[in-house]
């Protein structure tokens, strides 16, 4: 049932949120999306839903592997049972369309994927990589994370659900992280909270992160690993 108000729906996803996050995950480059029989320019999805039919007693693991890259990000989705597995594509009619620049805009307070050049933010894993990632860093990469989860979820509920009629997908999340950073606690925390953040904010039904909204979500998923 969806929540009533933002903050209950927020905790509500606090609460149900199941992550994975190995030390040394690996997404692999040779999965491969079979093309449609027609092209298009590809529109970012930004759903907040996570199932395709109607809940059910059959229930499969769907596993979410992000691989957020410096320069560019890539997605892969798992179903556990057949272990078929689908790169996501962000623009069809790109040669790269299974890799999105990993850069942000920010203007009037909410973040998206698109924008002008001056209100671009850039460097986004960068912080995390030199250790001085602050609160306007994290909820660049929150946003960011949560911008990318809605488009590969709601992606993957539109063109290979299909292939599990009457099942109940249950979501857990991968975050790939560099093998010299999978050894510090720290940072390994660091991405969680991070994730778990952006987890969070992607199951709430906004079309584009808000800053001081992920500034709020930030603080309960704090609390509630503390």
């Amino acid at each position: 049932p969806r929540a009533q108000s933002s903050t209950s729906s927020i905790q509500h996803c606090i609460d149900n949120t199941i992550l994975l996050l190995p030390n040394n995950p690996q997404i692999s480059p040779l999965i491969s999306l079979p093309e449609s029989g027609h092209t298009r320019e590809f529109t970012l999805y930004s759903s907040a839903r996570e199932q395709a039919f109607k809940v059910s007693g059959n229930v499969t693991e769907v596993v979410m592997g992000i691989d957020f890259g410096t320069a560019n990000t890539k997605v892969v989705i798992q179903e556990q049972g057949s272990e078929n597995a689908w790169a996501i594509p962000f623009d069809a009619s790109s040669k790269e369309k299974f890799l999105l620049p990993s850069k942000l805009y920010f203007l009037n307070n909410e973040y998206s994927l698109f924008g002008e050049e001056a209100d671009r933010l850039g460097n986004l894993k960068l912080p995390i990589i030199l250790g001085n990632c602050d609160l306007d860093g994290r909820c660049r990469i929150v946003a960011f994370l949560t911008l990318v989860i809605k488009h590969a979820r709601e992606w993957f509920l539109v063109h290979a659900a299909g292939q599990f009629p009457n099942f109940t997908f249950e979501w857990l999340f991968n975050i790939g992280m560099p093998s010299t950073n999978a050894e510090d606690k720290q940072i390994v925390e660091i991405y969680e909270g991070l994730l778990r953040a952006a987890v969070t904010l992607s199951r709430v039904d906004t079309t584009v992160p808000k800053h001081d909204e992920i500034i709020d979500t930030l603080n309960r998923t704090e609390k509630r690993s503390s």
